[in-house]
């Protein structure tokens, strides 16, 4: 049995709605990086959230569980 592919071409808003979500997952390794590196030299929660204009609660519970 073969399945058929069905591809279409996207909008430009689509397209441009794909790259958004690529770029936010690069952007979300990256600062996941970032964070660890903060967290390894000793830089307080409360800094880093600073430096990403979120809470210390925010930064952690969003990054504590990978580190």
């Amino acid at each position: 049995m073969q399945m058929k592919s069905q591809v279409r071409e996207l909008s430009a808003s689509e397209a441009a709605l794909f790259d958004i979500r690529m770029q936010k997952a690069i952007f979300e390794r990256n600062a996941l990086k970032c964070v660890k590196s903060a967290r390894k030299a000793g830089v307080s929660w409360r800094n880093i959230g600073a430096a990403l204009g979120v809470s210390a609660q925010a930064v952690h519970r969003k990054y504590s569980p990978h580190i």
